[in-house]
């Protein structure tokens, strides 16, 4: 059923947050109710009640993921049937909803771009509203990108490559949204063809076993590499593991040692930081694409890496363009100058922030305000189409 720029009225089962599909009910005949939002004044908006959906992203030729419409409403907003909701309008997408899924697709196939839908949920009963937006975004695959996933997790596309740090796990206190997880388990866009995968180390914010295992079995051409310990941990987790192992690239390092390997075609410099605990080894990562070099530190513990171990590797000298850092090295007092002094990063990323913390992101993004080399990411699932200085 169209519902470009008319009302939808949806029949939502079970739990509001939680529930994973919704039913449309049919749209009265004639005469219609006059839509929610002219229903109800302004005074009858709980904005909170809304938890704004993560954005929608895809590379030109890729396909939005269904939207399901349910979870998006806070517990205690109202009886499941007087749930009614309003979509649009729209100028560069066509929606359509069926079982409770908003579907986005572009109406020209060629369109690059973004758009953000408002999306209005009304109470008919209590007569009260929220609402909030979806951001949906069409990307220039031969511009070069980064989506930022979650915690330190990045997607880089690049020269024609897509290199993904981190980015396939899942955390029970901020799991990713049913349709990004499925796209992650499936390689559907925008971790369709993938050509690396690098894991820094085995931590449950950095890599799941089972979700790696999954996408590895669906996207045929990825490669891993990662610490010797993580690929044992995945060889011995997931059951079908044989079906990719020539695919996995463990490496054993010491502290103080390097390596420099090829791997889907590009070369790959990697480096043992150490996490803090010897059994976990933690690999940083250096790699260049359409002449951009970019270099992720894993979860480096500073005050267990001294600043000359460091500097041995030469990587104040190798003009790194963008550096992906954790962010509590790059304002905390007694971390003052490391980063600079160890990587000379021009290009600044911070990460590891927490953005369901009440102070962390703000702290963060008075930094970067302050700053004219540093890009935050605000939000998961959005992006940077790279504008250096």
């Amino acid at each position: 059923m169209a519902i470009r720029n008319v009302l939808v009225y949806l029949v939502l089962f079970g739990l509001l947050v939680g529930c994973s599909t919704a039913t449309l009910t049919d749209v009265p005949s004639s005469p219609s109710p006059p839509p929610p939002t002219e229903a109800a004044d302004e005074g009858d908006f709980i904005d909170h009640a809304f938890l704004s959906p993560e954005s929608q992203v895809v590379f030109q030729g890729g396909e939005f993921q269904p939207l399901e419409l349910a979870p998006i409403l806070m517990t205690g907003f109202g009886e499941a049937e007087y749930i009614e909701w309003q979509v649009g309008p729209t100028e560069h997408l066509a929606l359509e909803s069926e079982d409770g899924q908003l579907m986005a697709e572009p109406l020209d196939p060629d369109w690059i771009g973004q758009e953000s839908i408002d999306l209005t949920a009304c109470n008919t009963q209590e007569e009260y509203c929220t609402r909030g937006q979806v951001d949906y975004g069409v990307l220039d695959p031969n511009q070069p990108t980064i989506i930022h996933v979650q915690n330190d997790g990045y997607l880089i596309v690049a020269g024609g490559k897509k290199i993904l740090i981190d980015g396939l796990f899942v955390l029970g206190t901020n799991p990713p949204s049913s349709q990004r997880l499925q796209a992650m388990q499936e390689a559907l866009p925008p971790f369709d063809d993938l050509d690396l995968i690098l894991v820094t180390h085995d931590h449950a914010d950095h890599f799941e076993p089972d979700l790696v295992g999954q996408h590895l079995l669906n996207d045929t051409g990825a490669v891993v590499v990662t610490t010797d310990v993580t690929a044992e941990y995945l060889a011995s987790w997931f059951e079908d593991a044989n079906q990719f192992e020539e695919r996995v690239i463990g490496l054993h390092l010491e502290p103080g040692q390097t390596q420099t390997i090829e791997a889907a075609g590009i070369e790959l410099e990697v480096y043992y930081f150490s996490h803090g605990n010897p059994t976990m080894p933690n690999f940083g990562f250096l790699f260049t694409v359409e002449g951009i070099t970019f270099f992720h530190t894993g979860d480096i513990v500073v005050d267990d890496v001294p600043l000359e171990e460091v500097q041995q590797f030469g990587l104040f000298e190798r003009g790194i363009d963008i550096g992906f850092l954790p962010h509590f090295y790059l304002w905390q007092d007694e971390y003052e100058g490391y980063m600079e002094a160890a990587f000379g990063v021009e290009f600044i990323i911070p990460m590891h922030v927490d953005l369901t913390a009440a102070l962390t992101p703000r702290t963060v993004m008075e930094m970067v305000a302050e700053a004219d080399n540093m890009f935050f990411f605000e939000t998961e699932m959005s992006w940077w189409v790279i504008d250096l200085p």
